[in-house]
């Protein structure tokens, strides 16, 4: 699935055999979410930068602590060797990694190993180089997410918290868990609008509903920035389940020049 929003208005998503050639300028993302172990079956081709947006293990508490570690370093090799190319990485939580919660962010980055950055109330940077010189993108992960389900990581309020007391004032791209709650009431925490209002970033990437795979949308009415669900599961009913058929999605953005948005 390909995105251009290289001029703002975003045209797609739509369906491509062949990627268009980057245009100058312009940032490639791959957007992912919601892989529930189910990764190692997912193509990524080349680009400047994979955003995972959570939800990495399947059953949460119901795993053992040595199937979500053996879970998170075959998801590190993984994105290390997909055939992006040289591309930065970055990796956050959801409401089903509640290993993840668990076993604290020193030792999830050292599961996930080199060249996978994990986010968590956190951001990180990576540059992009043209023709006209080199790009510093910065982008924040904040594992938020909201609902009913048994599976709770990051969905307390100790989490908000966490959101609420970062200091960082701008970012470029922005990953949450959870969605916007002006796109839907049920699964969305309203802190996560109030964060991309102080943080304005040209883009928003989350997963968590998967039924809204694809959907694009602003931020706000009064930030520019785009909005879009990754999460590859497609919902096949109660009795076959969900299977991830739905591709990664390839986003080509044109950031600000000179943004405000950096690090």
């Amino acid at each position: 699935l390909y995105v251009d929003a290289s001029s703002g208005a975003p045209s797609g998503p739509e369906v491509c055999t062949e990627l268009p050639k980057k245009k100058a300028g312009t940032v490639r993302l791959v957007l992912v979410s919601d892989t529930h172990e189910r990764h190692a079956g997912l193509v990524l081709p080349a680009c400047d930068a994979v955003l995972h947006c959570g939800d990495i293990l399947a059953c949460s508490r119901m795993a053992t602590q040595r199937h979500a570690e053996a879970v998170l370093k075959d998801f590190g090799d993984w994105l290390r060797t997909a055939d992006t190319g040289k591309c930065a990485r970055f990796v956050i939580a959801g409401n089903h990694d509640f290993w993840i919660e668990e076993l604290g962010k020193e030792r999830v980055q050292e599961l996930l190993g080199e060249e996978v950055q994990y986010l968590e109330f956190t951001s990180g940077s990576f540059e992009v180089s043209d023709g006209a010189g080199a790009k510093l993108v910065s982008v924040f992960g904040a594992p938020i997410s909201a609902g009913k389900s048994m599976n709770r990581a990051f969905q307390h309020p100790q989490a908000l918290e966490q959101l609420e007391s970062t200091h960082l004032e701008c970012c470029d791209i922005a990953l949450t868990h959870g969605p916007l709650s002006s796109l839907v009431k049920r699964k969305a925490q309203p802190a996560i609008g109030q964060m991309l209002a102080r943080l304005r970033p040209s883009l928003h990437v989350y997963g968590h509903i998967h039924g809204m795979y694809g959907r694009i949308s602003r931020i706000s009415e009064q930030l520019q920035g785009l909005s879009i669900n990754a999460s590859i599961m497609f919902s096949h009913g109660k009795l076959r389940g969900q299977r991830p058929e739905n591709p990664p999605i390839v986003f080509d953005i044109m950031l600000p020049e000179k943004s405000e948005n950096s690090v």
